[in-house]
């Protein structure tokens, strides 16, 4: 569960209060902490093995210790003040979208901002091969939909004129016959 720093202590607490029978672990602190709590809480008999049923990181946390949390294959990614996750570009959405999970929450209690890129964003994070091949079929939908519409509009054009022209050439010839046969 990757929450921020200042409510780390929450959790835990919640955890504890909630569920007494998951070994949650906090993961936090500075290297040497971080170090000591995954050798003895997190892997004790092993590197391979992951010995908590919780693990409670901090946003930094995940992107420090990414080499060794990385390799783990998650039942669930939970993460808290989810907002933070809204942007594309930001380090902590590139790294928390390659770690394997088979389930993914966000808790937020911030309001989206009618901003569809944000709204995108959260939902590639949750799940991103379902919207990719959503965005991928809407894109296709878009482009068939935009040279369609084009293709329509070069169409018009094209048989407006030629209508156009031809009006005006056949009213110029009979003006120009009448014209003729007036003289």
């Amino acid at each position: 569960m990757v929450v921020p720093l200042s409510t780390m202590g929450n959790w835990e607490r919640e955890f504890n209060k909630w569920a007494p029978q998951l070994y949650t672990v906090s993961f936090s602190g500075n290297a040497l902490a971080r170090r000591i709590i995954s050798e003895y809480e997190l892997f004790p008999e092993t590197k391979r093995v992951l010995h908590a049923h919780v693990v409670l990181c901090s946003y930094e946390t995940v992107l420090s210790e990414r080499a060794l949390l990385f390799p783990i294959t998650w039942e669930s990614i939970i993460v808290d003040e989810g907002q933070r996750l809204k942007n594309f570009n930001s380090k902590l959405f590139k790294e928390l979208s390659e770690f394997k999970a088979n389930f993914r929450l966000l808790l937020t209690g911030t309001p989206l901002q009618n901003n569809l890129k944000e709204l995108f964003t959260l939902m590639a994070f949750l799940d991103p091969e379902k919207v990719i091949r959503k965005f991928i079929y809407l894109f296709f939908i878009f482009i068939l939909l935009y040279f369609t519409l084009f293709y329509f509009i070069l169409f018009y054009f094209i048989f407006f004129y030629l209508f156009y022209f031809i009006f005006i050439f056949l009213f110029f010839f009979f003006w120009l016959t009448t014209f003729i046969e007036n003289k």
